[in-house]
């Protein structure tokens, strides 16, 4: 557990590498939305968010830092991106992708 109450993911990789790969992906892909509430959503945002918390087990206030989001607004986009792993597939395999080619070999 943090200083901030929460408990992230196992740390997998680095923080780095996860935005290196991530900013690659975003950059060569269009855009990408997917429903949230009533609401369509930029995916990439979301997926840093979820990617940074899973995978590289980064606090909210490291998040909050390399992504310059508010604490609520990193809190909803991770709550998006758990609701979208549990829905949707391509989702799914693209945070799977990323997170594979960010895992030390």
């Amino acid at each position: 557990m943090l200083a901030d109450g929460t408990k992230p993911g196992i740390p997998c990789t680095s923080a780095s590498a996860l935005l290196v790969a991530w900013e690659r992906r975003a950059a060569s892909n269009s855009a990408w939305q997917l429903a949230r509430g009533t609401n369509s959503v930029d995916v990439w945002p979301v997926m840093i968010v979820g990617l940074l918390r899973d995978l590289a087990g980064s606090s909210w206030a490291e998040i909050q830092r390399r992504t310059g989001g508010s604490c609520s607004s990193v809190q909803r986009r991770y709550q998006a991106h758990r609701t979208w792993m549990d829905k949707e597939d391509a989702y799914v395999a693209m945070v799977g992708d990323l997170g594979a080619e960010c895992l030390p070999r």
